[in-house]
């Protein structure tokens, strides 16, 4: 057995008073599929039905894309932590599965936070170790530099006769000894704590598509159940956020004594729905780099010049909460024009990319944008609705929700690579990433793939505006925050 996982009962209710349980102490398959580690064999079980994962001490259940589902409590999921026992159903109709958590002695697993929090305890060592290993004749095998550093000073100490010098010596061993165990208790409960904080954003992420998805049926049925249906992932969305929060919280990556510009280049990357946990080393420091190119322009300050003369702010912050998207992609628009309703790009193969939003033509026709006479001219049209501010603000929007909820799998990031390089161009990458947020992201984009520079700077112009515009004093910008009365 291992020693550092729970074991979980798993009883199956195959009917006719049939009940069979079996016991695991890793991850596991259900399925109808002869390579399961427990086999159903029902037709309205898929092949690779759902699978019990063991992750960092703690049960989670993951449908795995099953034909009819995997419900909990009569909820439909996709994946979700295992608290302590839960009854799943395979399919609507389908048979019944009991999971049970025992703890390491073979009680009754008790509350996560518990159980977790026991793991810990049981891994810190004993007083009598620790005085053991850093003061016993007999040096360990393996002694760190550390361990070497104290014994040491205690051989100097011990040459000397001075009792005043030898208890001060002990009280400076004894501090030092709790300071590693602290700092080393620290490191072991946060090490636990990060992994188990990126699966529940994920799960967030995943849930959050759900929703999405979901909201689309609303708008074209009456089935009051799906509207049920939307509120009950509202309400456990909200529940994952308060827990994942709290994860954050006691990571501290938010905490005063860090820096408060990179403070804000997380909440910025959260907010474009990237897991700032797992950013990827150097993230930080690019994204300060490009803060450093807007102080060393007056465009960043112009462009919301204009939006504050125009109310340009206010209009994309109603359509994009509208669609539970973050209002932050108004600087999108501004890496795009400067906030210019006027403005024409360059000719491409794709034709002339024109107002704020710069839509080419065919997207622009395919959001249901009027394309003007003068679509081959780079020249504003004032019959071209790509210039009407309020028309192409919604069609971004539209265009952005899309891409948000589908290809990006939830990454407002990926958006913006797609919205720069061309969701076609991206096609073939994204194919060959899974259709998940914990793999179809931005970071995984630029760790795995090789994307043109030019998105890769459109992506960053836009992130390192957006810190900008979160605290524009704190980068010595003269303006306040346009979106923060609105979001």
């Amino acid at each position: 057995m291992d020693d550092h996982k729970p074991e979980i009962v798993v009883t199956v209710n195959r009917g006719q008073d049939d009940e069979r349980q079996h016991t695991f102490w890793k991850s596991f398959r259900i399925g109808r599929g002869e390579d399961c580690d427990v086999q159903i064999l029902n037709t309205v079980v898929s092949a690779h039905h759902v699978e019990i994962l063991s992750e960092n001490g703690t049960w989670w259940i993951h449908d795995l894309h099953s034909t009819n589902g995997t419900f909990l409590d009569g909820d439909l999921i996709h994946k979700t932590l295992l608290s302590d026992r839960a009854t799943i159903q395979l399919g609507k109709g389908g048979p019944l599965v009991s999971l049970r958590l025992k703890d390491y002695d073979g009680s009754e697993k008790g509350e996560f936070n518990k159980s977790l929090l026991g793991t810990m305890v049981r891994a810190l060592p004993s007083t009598t170790q620790i005085l053991q290993h850093y003061f016993s004749r007999t040096l360990p095998k393996n002694a760190g530099q550390y361990t070497l550093y104290l014994r040491t000073a205690l051989n100097q100490a011990m040459k000397k006769k001075s009792k005043k010098f030898l208890l001060s010596l002990a009280v400076v061993s004894i501090i030092a000894t709790s300071s590693l165990v602290l700092v080393w208790w620290q490191h072991q409960r946060l090490s636990k704590l990060e992994p188990l904080g990126v699966d529940i954003f994920y799960t967030m992420k995943a849930l959050e598509l759900e929703m999405a998805h979901l909201a689309d049926r609303i708008e074209n049925s009456t089935d009051p159940e799906i509207s049920k249906a939307v509120e009950t992932l509202r309400q456990k969305y909200q529940v994952m956020q308060k827990e994942y929060d709290n994860y954050v919280e006691q990571l501290g990556i938010y905490d005063e004594r860090v820096d408060e510009t990179e403070r804000l280049i997380l909440k910025i990357a959260r907010t474009f729905g990237e897991c700032e946990l797992n950013a990827p080393p150097g993230f930080v420091a690019e994204v300060k780099k490009y803060i450093k190119k807007w102080q060393a322009t007056d465009r960043l300050q112009k462009a919301l010049g204009r939006s504050l003369a125009y109310g340009y702010h206010k209009v994309i912050a109603e359509e994009f909460l509208a669609l539970h998207l973050p209002p932050q992609f108004m600087y999108l628009a501004l890496q795009e024009s400067d906030l210019d309703v006027n403005r024409t790009g360059q000719q491409t193969r794709y034709g002339i990319a024109k107002g704020m939003w710069q839509f080419i033509p065919r997207t622009a026709a395919a959001y249901g944008l009027k394309i003007g006479p003068l679509r081959h001219y780079q020249r504003m049209d004032p019959r071209d609705e790509r210039h009407n501010f309020e028309k192409s603000t919604k069609a971004a929007a539209r265009l952005i929700h899309d891409l948000y909820k589908t290809k990006a799998q939830g990454s407002g990031l990926l958006v913006l690579a797609s919205y720069n390089w061309g969701i076609g161009n991206l096609q073939e990458i994204l194919d060959k990433m899974p259709r998940n947020p914990r793999e179809r992201n931005f970071w995984n984009l630029v760790k795995k793939h090789k994307i043109p520079k030019q998105t890769y700077e459109f992506v960053l112009y836009i992130v390192s505006a957006a810190v900008i515009g979160e605290n524009p004093a704190l980068f010595g910008f003269p303006f306040k925050n346009l979106l923060d009365e609105i979001s």
